[in-house]
């Protein structure tokens, strides 16, 4: 099933455009060690676990490759909302690709 992603626009919370790091205090941003929220991030501030923003919101580009979508659930322009509860359900975070992939690809559960 091929889902058009929406386009990229700045990041919701922190504002940055982009290509961009995302501020310190993001809620949006996501931990490159992890994947998982920075914010509630805990390693040593010396970690650099700072990632960009590609424009759109974490996690919907691997839902809608994988046609993972919430049945009868549309965005406010009537679009697919991403699944996002399965993505972490049923992938693991690729700290090399900063991707989730499914984890039977992965070989192990969620770092």
């Amino acid at each position: 099933m091929s889902i058009p992603l929406p386009e990229p626009t700045n990041c919701p919370d922190c504002n940055v455009p982009p290509g961009k790091m995302h501020d310190d205090l993001c809620d949006i941003a996501r931990c490159a060690l992890t994947g998982w929220q920075r914010s509630a991030c805990t390693h040593p501030s010396s970690t650099t676990c700072n990632t960009r923003w590609d424009g759109i919101y974490p996690g919907t580009v691997e839902c809608f490759e994988r046609g993972w979508t919430i049945p009868d659930v549309t965005d406010i322009d009537g679009n697919p909302m991403p699944d996002l509860n399965r993505l972490y359900a049923e992938s693991t975070w690729d700290p090399g690709s900063q991707r989730m992939v499914p984890t039977s690809e992965s070989g192990g559960g969620q770092a």
